[in-house]
């Protein structure tokens, strides 16, 4: 039940990202980068309109109260991103020289935080500060808006070299089309 529950998620995310400019992607610190996680990132690399994937990685209270075993999670899951899938996508996007050049410039140096969503909840229900702050929701929150507001102009480029891309390639097929229908049309004139 719980394997045909991830699969439809994925099924629902993997709709909406022709919409959307980036994704954050939340990565549970219990089984961090599943297979199943791995695929949907690759799957979010392949699509247009995504230039950007920020990680949130939640449940770290779970592995550790201590924030610096935390934090060492959270490098052990960036080394994982910018090396293992890193890998794997160089293998899948082999072909692909635009989609390749896209996941390594997402993967390699990879924006991973850690959030604990429990201590986050916590803190806006009583309203308190301390406990916000030590869920480093906050910080996660600020950085990820300062992410995205620089990423804007760099975005417009992006998205323009996609168009471009995509122009290119229906106008080949058009080209062979039409190249088709006059071969065609040329024999049976004949």
């Amino acid at each position: 039940l719980e394997f045909r529950r991830v699969l439809f998620r994925s099924k629902v995310t993997l709709s909406v990202l022709g919409s959307i400019d980036a994704a954050v992607m939340v990565i549970s610190a219990i089984e961090p980068l599943s297979m199943t996680e791995q695929d949907l990132i690759l799957n979010m690399i392949k699509e247009q309109g995504i230039h950007h994937i920020v990680f949130a990685v939640t449940h770290i209270d779970i592995a550790s109260d201590e924030e610096e075993e935390q934090d060492q999670l959270i490098s052990f899951i960036k080394r994982r991103i910018s090396e293992d899938l890193l890998e794997r996508a160089r293998s899948r996007f082999s072909e692909d020289e635009h989609i390749l050049k896209k996941a390594e410039r997402i993967l390699t140096s990879p924006d991973v935080y850690g959030i604990t969503s429990v201590q986050a909840i916590e803190g806006f229900l009583h309203d308190s500060e301390q406990m916000l702050t030590l869920s480093r929701f906050p910080h996660f929150k600020n950085e990820l808006l300062s992410l995205l507001t620089a990423a804007q102009s760099a975005d417009i480029r992006l998205n323009a070299e996609d168009y471009v891309l995509q122009i290119d390639k229906e106008h080949e097929k058009w080209k062979e089309n039409e190249k088709k229908y006059l071969t065609d049309k040329i024999q049976n004139a004949a």
